[in-house]
């Protein structure tokens, strides 16, 4: 015993000294130790102390086990975790900062470039006025990405804690939301029985917002749009799924439509930043939930995300 005290570092013999003996209570404990070769290791211990009749000690059981390398490894994985969230703060900061700081001149931009076609619409020759209204139209849409690109940024730093939330609540917060646009294009939208999950409960009702809105945006030319939300229990979480009769997704893009900006149709065909589904996936993702694509071209979407049970 005198031997391996010795080995113990002298800043960490006085947590390693061992206690309640007399008990027989077992011992455990992390500190470092000089090897032969003077290098510092650290360990973890573990034992139990056998005593006899008389409340001696008669043996002890237990082992030390090195623990340097696994402690290295921990510390570097808490540091790149660090520097990660870090990193993340810095740029939803910028991307605030940015989207915020832009809207303001670009406002102005489109209240004179408005003035202007109140003014002048008619005097100049035709093509002026188109001029006049390519620049509205882009402002437009420029107004739009900042509003979406800000959303993204927020979707952690606006995001509560998950909580109990009604699902079927959220999907009748998101289509009430929707009301005009399935009014407009006719769609019916059928809903089975939605459970409770964890979740935050305006952030799953964007995700239903965007799916449901994805779903009426790229209907079939001609065709009414059919939407259908269903869950069903998938061990310890929910799967739900939002499945449409729309044109459908190739299915080597499955993966693409996740991504930030990143469009599968022209601007002219459908409207949209293309922000949407990259919202959806931040969102689920922070839920400790995950979302994926089912589709075929011409055969209609079908989006699946999961949300942890109550």
């Amino acid at each position: 015993m005198e031997v391996i005290a010795r080995a113990v570092h002298p800043d960490d013999r006085e947590s390693a000294r061992p206690v309640g003996i007399a008990s027989g209570v077992p011992q455990e404990g992390d500190y470092r130790i000089r090897t032969t070769d003077g290098a510092v290791r650290w360990v973890h211990s573990e034992s139990a102390h056998q005593l006899g009749d008389d409340g001696g000690v008669v043996a002890i059981v237990g082992f030390v086990q090195d623990t340097t390398d696994s402690r290295a490894a921990q510390d570097a994985l808490l540091l790149a975790k660090q520097n990660l969230e870090r990193s993340n703060e810095d740029l939803e900061q910028f991307a605030y900062v940015a989207s915020h700081d832009l809207q303001e001149p670009l406002r102005m931009v489109s209240s004179y470039v408005e003035l202007l076609r109140q003014r002048y619409q008619g005097q100049l020759d035709a093509d002026a006025d188109d001029f006049i209204g390519f620049v509205l139209e882009g402002t437009e849409r420029m107004r739009q990405l900042l509003e979406d690109l800000l959303e993204y940024s927020r979707v952690d730093s606006r995001g509560t804690s998950p909580e109990p939330v009604d699902s079927s609540a959220a999907l009748s917060g998101a289509l009430a939301n929707l009301g005009p646009r399935i009014r407009s294009s006719n769609a019916e939208v059928i809903a089975g029985e939605l459970p409770m999950v964890m979740a935050d409960g305006s952030q799953l009702t964007r995700v239903f917002q965007n799916l449901v809105g994805n779903a009426l945006k790229f209907r079939k030319p001609g065709e009414d749009p059919r939407i259908e939300v269903s869950a069903i229990r998938v061990e310890a979480m929910w799967q739900f799924c939002v499945k449409d009769n729309g044109i459908g997704i190739d299915p080597k893009d499955f993966e693409h439509v996740f991504e930030i900006l990143r469009r599968m149709h022209s601007r002219q065909d459908y409207e949209g930043t293309g922000i949407g589904l990259s919202i959806c996936r931040r969102i689920l993702q922070r839920l400790g939930g995950s979302i994926w694509v089912e589709s075929s071209d011409d055969e209609g979407t079908t989006v699946c995300f999961t949300l942890p049970a109550t």
